[in-house]
């Protein structure tokens, strides 16, 4: 990551310098352009005035007037050189100042031409007009310009340095970020290594309040999770024990009193019933576990159909009767009559188990468990209410917590193994 954040900063500062030289040539160019079209046009100007000039006085007059009009066109125009000269077949000749300017012109030059040539070891941007007259000859206008009043280094040398100081200040913090950055994530890795191994007191540090603090604060919450998961599971794990080990004592007690011929022929009956009952217990206990187990796996499925609802909650509260009679505990059914419902009846019979066993569990002697079953609407209410302690209202989102209110509240006797919720 840090090559990437560093190399990633050191091609952004590149291409900036690229392109920011590049515009800075684009814009060097149109300046350039843009004075050279003003040059044009003042030389046009002045070309066409000293033509008219031309018409109406002497050659003498005309050196006159021109060096006259001239001088206030290069005072106007802020140009360094301006000659004027007369075009014939023997060439030019030069009527007002010689600088030099003219002379250093091209043979081939034609009107509107744009030269560089070399005075007195100077470079002149010169702008050339020439302008063909009534007498026979041609005024040549030359105007020049010192060519290092449009210098590409005046523009590029500053917004280089100016780039270049940037790109390196940008690739000096790139690196300086990569560099912290990487150090935090190395420390974030090896804490995720050293949980993964075992530490579960292993905890990121957490610095500043950006990405990484937050993806470090995150990566804390979820291990105190998974300590407190590893927590519940071993409490779990306990209660489960705790579960198997009543009954298979008792089992393993009646077994071995049988086996010793301790059990009169008469107590046998009895015996036969507890071992049942304790068998049966076993037998919840384990299929609950499997269901858990199967839940957890995301391998739980449905089969619905068509089912008599009224008739298979009534049946189920008939299933239960005689556990219920046997505790001492009125069960009541207000089932209303509904029609067929498309549900999994195992599934609701695994629901209602639950919830029945669960009342059974904390429902003292002489009290009252009821199973309601009603439409609402579009829905089916199906709800099981008992006369118990009931449940604190602090405890109530942790009511289906794995064994919490086994745990918490003490059942008024055995039923179930507490996994039912």
């Amino acid at each position: 990551m840090r090559k990437r954040i560093f190399w990633g900063a050191t091609a952004v500062a590149l291409v900036t310098l690229v392109v920011g030289v590049t515009l800075a040539s684009l814009v060097n160019r149109s300046f350039n352009q843009q004075a050279r079209t003003e040059l044009l046009r003042q030389s046009q100007a002045t070309i066409t005035l000293l033509a008219s000039q031309l018409e109406d006085t002497t050659r003498t007059e005309l050196g006159v007037q021109a060096r006259q009009t001239l001088e206030v066109a290069k005072v106007i125009g802020g140009h360094d050189f301006m000659e004027l000269g007369v075009g014939a077949g023997d060439g030019i000749r030069v009527i007002t100042a010689d600088t030099g300017l003219i002379r250093s012109l091209p043979d081939d030059v034609v009107d509107g031409s744009v030269v560089t040539v070399e005075i007195d070891g100077a470079m002149v941007t010169t702008i050339v007009r020439r302008v063909p007259t009534q007498r026979d000859v041609s005024l040549v206008l030359a105007i020049g310009r010192n060519a290092d009043r449009f210098p590409a280094s005046v523009v590029l040398q500053p917004l280089g340095v100016a780039l270049g100081v940037g790109g390196l200040l940008v690739v000096l913090l790139a690196g300086l970020l990569a560099r912290s950055l990487g150090r935090r994530l190395e420390s974030l890795s090896e804490t995720a290594v050293a949980l993964a191994g075992g530490d579960r007191q292993a905890r990121a540090t957490v610095t500043g309040r950006d990405e990484i603090s937050a993806v470090a604060e995150s990566f804390n919450s979820m291990a105190d999770q998974l300590a407190g998961s590893e927590e519940r599971e071993r409490q779990f794990l306990m209660s489960i024990g705790h579960d198997l080990r009543t009954p298979l004592t008792t089992i393993k007690g009646y077994s071995e009193a049988i086996e010793a011929g301790r059990v009169n022929e008469d107590d046998l009956p009895r015996v036969a019933e507890v071992l049942r009952r304790q068998a049966d217990r076993l037998g919840r206990l384990v299929e609950d576990l499997m269901v858990l187990a199967r839940l957890e796996a995301h391998e739980f499925t449905l089969r619905p159909e068509d089912v008599d609802v009224s008739a298979h909650l009534v049946g189920l509260a008939e299933s239960f009767r005689s556990r219920f009679d046997a505790a001492h505990v009125h069960l009541v059914s207000e089932v209303d009559p509904m029609d067929t419902v498309h549900i999994d009846p195992d599934r609701v019979a695994q629901i209602v188990g639950n919830l029945m066993d669960n009342a059974l569990r904390f429902t003292p002697e002489g009290g009252r468990v009821t199973l309601i079953g009603r439409r609402e609407a579009a829905d089916v209410l199906i709800a099981v209410s008992d006369t118990g302690p009931g449940i604190d209202p602090e405890d109530v989102p942790r009511l289906f917590d794995r064994l919490y209110v086994a745990q918490k509240y003490r059942p008024v006797r055995p039923e179930g193994s507490g996994l039912g919720l």
